[in-house]
């Protein structure tokens, strides 16, 4: 008598190992997109300390990138806040495009955004709509979500 596997029985084997890795993977995106929105909540929570202190010292929020339409990157504050306030502005931690935006409206008032991968994390509270020189609070068009936070 031969010892050995069907053809059958080897690829049933491979069905079910494809389908499990399948199931894994999609798990494991869905981690990284909520440790990057995690992280992407971190460095506003860092900001908001990084800007506290620039106000403290200096009666105001630093300027935002100038337009009054909308509000523009993190890297308009690096000449106000770096190193004296924060080491480093964050960076995209997905290593896409910036997803955070900053500006204020009269230097008494600020807004910080993030956009997020996912909007269906319970433990990430969106925060009140509202616009300062067009940065929008509230989700836009092909964003999965938003954090937001106003001062």
């Amino acid at each position: 008598m031969k010892r050995g596997f069907t053809l059958i029985e080897l690829l049933v084997v491979i069905a079910i190992i494809g389908i499990l890795s399948s199931v894994v993977l999609v798990a494991l995106n869905d981690a990284r997109g909520k440790v990057n929105d995690a992280k992407r909540v971190w460095d506003m929570s860092t900001m908001r300390l990084a800007l506290a202190g620039y106000y403290d010292d200096n009666q105001a929020y630093p300027d935002g990138d100038g337009s009054t339409s909308t509000c523009g990157g993190l890297a308009e504050l690096t000449s106000s806040l770096v190193p004296t306030y924060i080491a480093a502005l964050p960076v995209d931690p997905g290593g896409g495009s910036d997803p955070y935006a900053y500006d204020t409206e009269d230097g008494q008032s600020y807004v910080l955004r993030a956009d997020l991968q996912n909007s269906n994390h319970a433990s990430l509270a969106q925060s009140p709509t509202g616009i300062v020189h067009g940065c929008l609070c509230e989700n836009q068009a092909g964003t999965n979500g938003y954090y937001c936070l106003r001062q």
